[in-house]
C-alpha cells in the first residue's frame, strides 16, 4: 500500500472540488479566505497538483455543508 495518493486521485478530488465550488458560485478567493489559505492553494487542489489533507477535506465539506465523501472519487462512494 502506497503512502502517497496517485496524481490521478488528486486530480479526481480536485475536479470534484472545482465542480462543487462552481455549483455554489463561490470564487476561489472567497473559498480560500473562508479556509484561511492562499488562493493559489485552492488552484493547486483543483488542478490536482497538490493533494488535500484529511483535515482540509473535512473543512471544505463543512464549509459547503456536504458529506466529505462527496469530494472523493466516485469509486469510493459505494
Amino acid at each position: 500500500m502506497s503512502a502517497n495518493p496517485s496524481p490521478e486521485y488528486d486530480a479526481e478530488v480536485g475536479a470534484h472540488l472545482r465542480s462543487l465550488r462552481l455549483s455554489y458560485a463561490v470564487k476561489q478567493t472567497d473559498l480560500a479566505a473562508r479556509l484561511g489559505v492562499q488562493r493559489a492553494a485552492v488552484t493547486r487542489w483543483e488542478q490536482g497538483t497538490r493533494g488535500l489533507t484529511v483535515d482540509m477535506l473535512l473543512r471544505i465539506a463543512d464549509t459547503f455543508g456536504i458529506p466529505a465523501s462527496q469530494l472523493l472519487p466516485d469509486r469510493h462512494l459505494s
